[in-house]
């Protein structure tokens, strides 16, 4: 055992020990001694008196000094060490900090957020870490470099980093950050420490670490580290949430109302509360409700806007503050037009002609306006193909591989394809065309019989379910369930994967849809082209083009898939944000504001489309994009918008035993230099300490009382 003192520089004050002798010393009276006869025979009787006042007068003064040293002494922080704990003392130890800093760690309770508590509790245990330790930081699975503590500022240096860390996107993935500690234990020689010490500040939220993994990698570390999770925050953290903004139209149409649908949700809250909502467009306030959310669950509520103009439309609703500001906003950007802009490619002359015929009959007041363009196959080179919100191919026979490429990435970005069978197409193309679209995934959505079914159909609407022929529900003789077919490609679908809007009564897919990222492509397995009704019977697909629904099945068609195909514009914190301007005659240097004003210029790159691409960056913050061409006006501005996960609302912890066995859990003395003191030993001594303190306060109490009372009898 050994004894110490954990502040060896409070010692200085048990100086103050030497004040009460100084002031004995000054009091002290220089008086000459006069012998007086009368005097001398009092002398004996009084010596032994003044003897014990004398006693204790010095007794007095050695407790009055007693009292600064036992203060100071106590100030100190004395401390026992085991021989155990001074070996552990002398080893050399890398740790390892993890810093959670998803945007749940932003909660804050008076003033302090869960990342604040996490760096004050690291910088205790760096300033109790070994001189020749080594400390590695972690945040979200992104390590920064190994910092050796060695010079004389090593503190200042770790505080620093740990200063700069910040909530940032992405939620703690376990895997990445597992992968991320390996790394740093790789980088760093472990020959050169005799343990490693890995130490989580996390919130513990279940967002995080209910991740079907979790278990077993932290199961992994444990075997090569010392490892412990310290909570930073309290255990339970009520929270009100919108997790939710979705709207009833992926793009919307002018003068054409759009419901938007939100979700309000309650954490943990102590009893139901009311909250005022507000919904805010293009950064004007519209409208309020006042909403009940409940303690634990969800409430929904439904707001309705009708845009007035064409263009990027920013929706914001946004709830009273509470102590987790970042899911108290949510965004959304709805795309605004006041057409519908098709572009039909024909393979031969009058493939389209149906179509061509259809279109005026489209535009309508009260009816979506169809803006139609007729382009032969074999002069168009797909460079400008996104500016068209739809693009319908009839009586192709098949598509060059460059043609195929153009197309996949037309979808994937979000536009809308439309393909017209017919008996001019080559079947072993088109399946080559669907295997493309699917190459993602194990098998494609579907591949086409190469021999077409013929005989005499007719079409099944199933139930009218499907928006596309919904209008036909309380019309049965509008015709569409009369049009004959006599021919059609079987196609061989995977249900899972595919939409369908009509069967024939054979219950094969007579028009069907699937995705292709975030656009959609929608197929029609009869003929329509302008040799459907040919006088050749062996020629003849479909009359449908010659039945009066023809023009409204197109018409709600087109309308659906202008309304579910998804530009790029709305993003999640985390994703990589790529912008498009399809005009590849603007600038080519943008102006980025971000959320908050702050902006930046980039650099856009041309696609081999010919539209310019813009590499923003990670979505970090929470609100509004704005971009656009460097000297433009604000309302040429893109709009984007970034939302936090909504998991990241959720702060309850998780219940498993494998996780909450670590939390808070002291290393062994004998492997970690953070818990060398012995606590026990240490309360002890203080308890020890403080007792006699308030002994020695007594007695100077009690010997005043009897000096005061030893005076009173001398006079």
């Amino acid at each position: 055992m050994s004894f110490g003192f954990e502040n060896t520089w409070m010692l200085f004050w048990g100086l103050a020990a030497a004040i009460p002798l100084v002031l004995y010393l000054l009091r002290r009276r220089q008086v000459d001694t006069v012998a007086w006869a009368a005097m001398q025979f009092l002398q004996q009787s009084r010596k032994t008196r003044f003897h014990r006042l004398n006693l204790r007068q010095l007794f007095l003064l050695l407790i009055q000094m007693s009292i600064p040293l036992l203060i100071a002494i106590c100030a100190a922080a004395p401390f026992f060490r085991s021989e155990a704990s001074i070996q552990a003392s002398q080893r050399k130890s890398h740790w390892i900090l993890v810093f959670d800093t998803s945007l749940s760690m932003s909660f804050a309770k008076q003033q302090q957020s869960c990342i604040d508590i996490a760096r004050e509790l690291a910088w205790e245990i760096i300033e109790q870490a070994g001189e020749t330790d080594g400390i590695s930081v972690i945040t979200s699975g992104r390590d920064f470099p190994s910092i050796q503590i060695q010079d004389s500022n090593r503190i200042d240096i770790t505080r620093r980093v740990i200063g700069a860390i910040q909530e940032e996107y992405g939620e703690l993935e376990i895997a990445a950050t597992m992968q991320a500690i390996d790394d740093v234990r790789n980088q760093v020689s472990e020959q050169d420490y005799d343990q490693t010490n890995v130490v989580f500040f996390s919130d513990l939220a279940q967002h995080t670490w209910n991740a079907s993994d979790s278990q077993s990698l932290l199961e992994q570390l444990t075997q090569v580290a010392n490892v412990s999770m310290i909570p930073c925050g309290d255990e339970s953290r009520p929270n009100i949430a919108i997790t939710k903004l979705e709207s009833s139209v992926e793009r919307g149409t002018v003068d054409q109302p759009i419901t938007l649908n939100v979700e309000i949700s309650g954490f943990e809250l102590a009893a139901p509360q009311s909250a005022r909502l507000e919904l805010w467009v293009n950064e004007s306030i519209v409208e309020q409700k006042t909403v009940v959310v409940p303690s634990d669950s969800q409430t929904a509520v439904t707001f309705q806007y009708r845009p007035d103009r064409a263009g990027d439309c920013l929706f914001h609703v946004a709830i009273e503050p509470d102590n987790l500001w970042i899911d108290n906003h949510r965004y959304l950007v709805v795309s605004v037009s006041d057409r519908v802009r098709l572009l039909c490619l024909e393979g031969f002359s009058g493939a389209g002609a149906s179509i061509r015929s259809a279109t005026p009959a489209i535009n309508v007041p009260g009816v979506i306006r169809i803006e139609s363009t007729f382009r032969s196959i074999d002069q168009y080179d797909f460079r400008g193909s996104s500016q068209y919100d739809c693009i319908c191919m009839a009586g192709i026979e098949s598509l060059s591989d460059q043609a195929q490429l153009h197309l996949r990435r037309y979808l994937e970005t979000g536009g809308s394809l439309l393909v017209f069978c017919g008996p001019s197409i080559d079947v072993a193309a088109l399946n080559q065309f669907l295997s493309l679209l699917s190459s993602n995934d194990d098998r494609p959505a579907a591949q086409f019989d190469l021999t077409p079914v013929s005989g005499d159909f007719l079409f099944d609407t199933i139930g009218y379910q499907h928006p596309a022929v919904k209008i036909f529900k309380d019309f049965p003789r509008s015709g569409l369930i009369d049009v004959p077919t006599w021919k059609y490609l079987r196609a061989q679908v995977d249900d899972d994967k595919i939409e369908r809007v009509i069967n024939f009564d054979t219950g094969d897919p007579a028009v069907f849809s699937f995705l292709v990222g975030r656009g959609r492509i929608v197929i029609w397995t009869a003929a329509i082209t302008g040799t459907s009704q040919a006088s050749d019977q062996g020629q003849r697909w479909s009359a449908l083009d010659a039945w009066w629904s023809f023009v409204p099945l197109l018409t709600e068609t087109a309308s659906w898939m202008y309304h579910k195909t998804s530009p790029s514009g709305n993003y999640l914190i985390g994703d990589s944000i790529i912008c498009e301007f399809i005009d590849s005659s603007i600038r080519r240097r943008f102006v980025v504001v971000q959320p908050g004003g702050a902006e930046f210029a980039i650099e856009g790159a041309l696609t081999s489309d010919g539209n310019v691409q813009l590499e923003i960056g990670i979505a970090k913050t929470p609100g509004s994009i704005r971009v656009r061409p460097q000297g433009a006006n604000e309302s040429d501005d893109k709009i984007l918008s970034v939302n936090t996960n909504a998991g990241e609302s959720d702060l309850r912890r998780p219940s498993g035993p494998w996780l909450m066995s670590h939390v808070d859990q002291p290393f062994d003395s004998d492997n970690s230099p953070i818990s060398q003191t012995s606590s026990i030993a240490r309360d002890l001594l203080g308890m020890f300490f403080a007792g006699l303190l308030i002994v020695l306060v007594a007695e100077i109490a009690v010997a005043n009382m009897f000096s005061r009372q030893s005076a009173a009898r001398a006079k």
